[in-house]
């Protein structure tokens, strides 16, 4: 009789572990339930707020889904441009749509800092020697100089006349401090890479992977 009543109260320890685990199991789905349903008024409340302020939310959707959808919007513009169609302004309004998508998906802007910082690891060693000699022929008063006193001090005046022109080689001298204190749409109009050879853009680039 004793083993058989042991046996039972395992059996009832057993069921009620059970149910216990089942009970706090399902407390766990509500809280994560009740979480989703709070991310689904804040993504409710952001649109209706962007939607005020005169702006289209992004669509939510995988990066491969938008990019498909973008490339598609792409052809179709191409279509209705060479059979004089009247599909180009919606294609064009598709691609405006989904170029928005890709570009503030966060897959996206993973990807392209991976692609930058592999670019940047890959290249490291030919940049640092173009920073250095860039640095060779701009003065480290560039700022403060002018075309004739760089040419005054010996520098030949084709290339004092395009350090003064050319502002992107100027960052060689400034510190990175400084380059960070500069405005992203004025740093990248300064170090635009028309007419810039490569190895002043490696000298560019060396100089902001720093800031």
């Amino acid at each position: 009789m004793s083993s058989v009543g042991g046996d039972a109260d395992g059996a009832a320890a057993a069921e009620a572990g059970g149910a216990a685990a089942e009970c706090a199991a399902g407390s766990g789905l509500n809280v994560v339930a009740a979480r989703n349903r709070e991310l689904e008024r804040e993504v409710e409340t952001l649109r209706g707020q962007l939607a005020a302020a005169g702006h289209t939310p992004v669509d939510c959707v995988p990066l491969d889904v938008a990019e498909a959808n973008l490339r598609d919007a792409v052809r179709r513009l191409m279509e209705g441009d060479a059979g004089g169609g009247g599909g180009g302004d919606n294609a064009e309004r598709e691609i405006e749509r989904w170029d928005r998508a890709v570009r503030a998906h966060p897959d996206f802007a993973a990807r392209e800092r991976a692609a930058r910082d592999a670019w940047q690891r890959e290249h490291r060693a030919p940049n640092a020697r173009a920073l250095r000699a860039t640095r060779a022929l701009v003065p480290a008063d560039v700022s403060a100089s002018s075309a004739q006193s760089m040419i005054d001090r010996g520098l030949p005046r084709a290339l004092a006349r395009r350090v003064w022109a050319k502002k992107a080689l100027w960052l060689a001298r400034i510190h990175v401090d400084d380059i960070r204190k500069v405005h992203v749409a004025d740093l990248q109009v300064t170090t635009t890479n028309t007419a810039n050879s490569s190895f002043v853009t490696r000298s560019v680039a060396r100089e902001r992977s720093q800031s």
